[in-house]
């Protein structure tokens, strides 16, 4: 199984459980042991999912890239199904061969697309979600972190939302991090590079996470952090990348569509802030 983007690694890892006991039945005794292919980066993650029988092989992102533009086009999608042993998970692939792979996917979410397009799976097909080995430690101060990046989805104007948002976390009693530094930024935000498990670890630690829709929101809304997804004026992902579908149960993970007027958006998401109820508890 090969993937590249961290909310598609979340997904995938989920389902490797259920995708470990279909082949199960499927091959009998021709079945050996699933691996995951990706990039060196996500093989802390697989820790986070417990009683996994999985063997992760490590990917230069040239390697990853190689295999995911293969995977691209018809020819080469024929070409992979011919091995019987290799699934790439890349969701927007898929569409390529028009709406039949999106009627796959009763709901039409990200989640749904790698459970019912890329592995093939039933609808009742088990989910494990990533969890902690052991409770996580409560940082001392209201704390919130800022993201300001994301690898597929472009939004112009990011630093002047973050510096209004830093603004106010700063007045209203936060210690503000940042996982990535933008021109001109307060001197008081701590930039942070943290690798992406010690990130979903730290989240625990954290009561609120906001950024522009980036597979690290996909980690933060795995915690019990409140989290808020920035989506650029007229994005059409705000559906098939719902931050709140990920884990119905979770109520604090929100998600907002920005305007072209940043006070009142700014506005908008602090009444968003201030409603959502206080994290008591480590864990959801």
């Amino acid at each position: 199984i090969v993937c590249s983007h961290i909310g598609d690694f979340l997904f995938t890892a989920g389902y490797l459980q259920a995708l470990d006991q279909k082949l199960k039945k499927e091959r009998g005794a021709a079945y050996k042991k699933l691996r995951l292919s990706a990039d060196r980066k996500f093989e802390k993650l697989l820790w986070l999912y417990t009683r996994l029988d999985c063997e992760f092989q490590a990917w230069k992102p040239r390697r990853v890239a190689a295999v995911l533009a293969l995977n691209r086009s018809r020819s080469g999608r024929a070409f992979l199904h011919r091995l019987h042993s290799v699934s790439v998970v890349e969701p927007a692939a898929g569409f390529a061969d028009g709406v039949s792979y999106a009627f796959r996917d009763p709901g039409l979410s990200l989640a749904g697309c790698i459970q019912y397009g890329a592995l093939g799976l039933a609808p009742d097909a088990g989910f494990v979600r990533p969890s902690l080995p052991r409770g996580p430690k409560r940082m001392p101060k209201k704390t919130a972190m800022l993201c300001p990046y994301a690898q597929v989805m472009e939004m112009p104007q990011t630093e002047a939302y973050m510096d209004l948002l830093a603004d106010w976390l700063f007045q209203s009693g936060y210690e503000v991090y940042a996982n990535g530094a933008w021109g001109g930024m307060s001197g008081k935000i701590r930039v942070v590079h943290w690798e992406l498990d010690r990130f979903f670890q730290n989240c625990f630690a954290m009561e609120l996470v906001i950024g522009v829709r980036s597979g690290l929101l996909d980690l933060a809304a795995c915690t019990s952090a409140s989290v808020v997804a920035l989506y650029p004026k007229g994005s059409s992902c705000s559906r098939y990348y719902d931050i709140r579908r990920i884990f119905p149960e979770k109520k604090n993970n929100y998600q907002y569509i920005l305007t072209d007027d940043k006070n009142k958006d700014l506005e908008a998401i602090v009444k968003m802030v201030m409603q959502m109820p206080q994290q008591r508890s480590q864990r959801w």
